[in-house]
């Protein structure tokens, strides 16, 4: 029987988060190379910059209570995809030992009934995430084109700037940092969200062939492969505690956040 592939389901991220630079290569530790140069670039110029106007117009529009909660709400946003990026990256050792273990032969699903049984998880996770990708797509679309039409050339965002962006080129290349910054930030929080559900949905998978395995079990070989089955159970419990310990501070910042979200809303 082929291999499956469980980190073939999440390459897609694996590649967003290559182009973002927060995926370097071996084991997760960042090394003096061009590819550190090129993330320190992506997180300074397009991360970090785009959320430090934010949190610095939050001084100009204090006296605005409806820009105020406009303001806090993107930033909040922003700094949370800043937090979460930190957290992966300080974990991503964590995560590229995960993606070792669900290769591993114990995690292999056995025989075609096995992978007919987690191809449903693995096709509606796949489902909800190109849900969210075309949703966010949109939103993006919309957010960052409609400012351009206007004729009192309006920001996508409203930042501060240590400069006037009324003037061209300064107003086009400002348009433009913005609608690529939100874009990456946008991608990089799709992409940890769905990748924190896809470790919910792999645990589920082995555990439903952890169960497949106990119902089949044999008289003649029972002991031998129910202490497989023991084997594999305990196996699952690493496994999820693992990925407790890469994505709980995650988890907990964007409950968080959508909370403080909610609430800005409620006064916009």
């Amino acid at each position: 029987m082929r291999k499956f592939s469980w980190t073939g389901v999440i390459k897609p991220n694996i590649i967003a988060f290559r182009f973002l630079g927060l995926w370097p290569k071996g084991s997760g530790s960042y090394q003096a190379d061009f590819y550190a140069l090129y993330s320190a670039l992506i997180v300074t110029f397009l991360f970090g910059a785009h959320a430090l106007s934010q949190i610095l117009n939050i001084f100009v529009v204090y006296t605005d209570l409806e820009n105020l909660a406009e303001t806090i709400f993107i930033t909040v946003t922003d700094v949370l995809t800043l937090l979460k990026a930190y957290y992966f990256v300080k974990n991503l050792k964590t995560l590229k030992q995960l993606m070792v273990i669900l290769e591993s032969v114990e995690f292999q699903p056995k025989d075609l009934k096995q992978e007919n049984l987690v191809q449903p998880d693995v096709m509606f996770w796949k489902r909800v995430s190109d849900a969210l990708v075309v949703t966010v797509a949109f939103c993006l679309s919309v957010w960052c084109s409609f400012p351009f039409l206007d004729e009192k050339k309006q920001l996508p965002f409203a930042c501060w700037y240590p400069f006037g962006t009324e003037t061209s080129p300064k107003y086009e290349i400002t348009y433009l940092h913005q609608v690529v910054s939100i874009c990456c930030l946008a991608t990089a929080n799709l992409g940890l969200d769905t990748l924190i559900s896809a470790l919910m949905m792999f645990v589920g998978g082995q555990c439903d062939i952890l169960c497949d395995n106990l119902r089949s079990l044999k008289v003649d070989n029972f002991c031998i492969e129910f202490v497989k089955c023991v084997k594999h159970h305990k196996d699952i419990l690493r496994f999820s505690e693992k990925c407790n310990q890469f994505f709980n501070t995650i988890a907990f910042g964007q409950f968080f956040t959508s909370a403080a979200c909610i609430e800005c809303l409620s006064f916009a």
